[in-house]
């Protein structure tokens, strides 16, 4: 986590630090992977609204703070507890009822202003429910808000494998899993994909989520941004980015300025940048050629579609004397 938010805490101006509590126990069996999920998520969240103060991540032992009438935490030898707080905008107590909702949005000038709130949080609840832990929420507009993820020291495994198998997304995410509604096998494209580095842009944690699954499925490594601003910046210091995944319709800076942006910078003038919107109509596919796309992909997102795009783009005769109106 200090890791992949250092610079972001930087770039804002706002202080980050992970603190671990003297008594934690030295491991924890869970899915470290799901768990690493979820932390991302809720830290990305906590600096998408936080633009003074702080984001503080600290783990510590916990023996309250959780429902009841959850029967894992409520047996299990040890509970551990992940709180992210952030000094942001906070949330509106009505708001907190339904955070954890699919598609919660805050009222129209804060989903203008940041994107909406809590994306990606009713997958982030779902994951943490098949580890058999909860999250909590505390918050007070204007001053900030604290997430808690409660995990015991054993997770249910057999129930995670059951219930949310690799190739399917987790349970009560039907969402994520219909923009990814065919995984084809390794083949071609993703023996060609191995090894690259991809950024994708886009305002939704959901569509991260699921073009991020689709990727490293293709043995592709994935880095991503939430708004167009912090795409341009990643670029700017990410020297080994290979191809860029830009959702066009986002608040503040939509993506034909942030495709703009990218051309104007010298490491983006050659890049190939793949424009993904819901909206097919002719007019808008010049647009992104206009803008500087390299290629245009339709939502829904087909997989294979997808996949050929990226590995034409990609191939090993490379992008560099292609021009950005050779769309497919």
């Amino acid at each position: 986590l200090e890791r992949d938010f250092g610079q972001v805490a930087e770039q804002k101006g706002v202080d980050f630090s992970v603190e671990l509590a003297p008594d934690l126990l030295p491991a924890i069996a869970t899915d470290a992977g799901r768990l690493r999920q979820v932390l991302k998520n809720l830290v990305s969240n906590a600096f998408k609204f936080t633009d003074h103060g702080e984001v503080r991540v600290s783990v510590r032992q916990a023996d309250a703070g959780w429902n009841p009438a959850n029967d894992t935490l409520a047996s299990a030898s040890a509970v551990t507890a992940f709180s992210i707080a952030d000094t942001g905008i906070g949330i509106t107590p009505e708001l907190q009822r339904s955070i954890f909702e699919a598609f919660a949005q805050a009222d129209g000038t804060t989903a203008r202003q940041y994107g909406g709130t809590g994306l990606g949080l009713s997958i982030s609840r779902e994951l943490v429910r098949l580890l058999g832990g909860e999250i909590a929420l505390s918050s007070t507009p204007g001053q900030g808000s604290t997430f808690t993820v409660f995990l015991p020291s054993s997770a249910p495994v057999a129930d995670i494998a059951a219930e949310a198998p690799p190739a399917a997304e987790p349970a009560g995410a039907q969402q994520v899993a219909a923009l990814l509604p065919s995984l084809p096998a390794p083949g071609r494209a993703g023996a060609d994909l191995a090894g690259m580095k991809a950024l994708v842009i886009d305002d939704d944690f959901r569509n991260i989520f699921a073009l991020t699954t689709l990727l490293q499925r293709s043995q592709l490594k994935v880095v991503s941004a939430e708004s167009g601003e912090e795409g341009v910046a990643l670029i700017k210091q990410t020297p080994d980015i290979d191809i860029v995944l830009v959702d066009i319709m986002m608040p503040v800076m939509d993506g034909y300025a942030t495709m703009r942006a990218i051309r104007k910078l010298p490491s983006g003038r050659d890049l190939p940048i793949v424009a993904i919107t819901a909206n097919v109509a002719s007019e808008t596919r010049q647009r992104c050629i206009d803008a500087g796309a390299s290629a245009y992909v339709s939502k829904p997102v087909e997989s294979a579609d997808l996949l050929l795009v990226l590995g034409e783009w990609l191939a090993a005769d490379g992008s560099a004397g292609r021009s950005p109106a050779a769309v497919c």
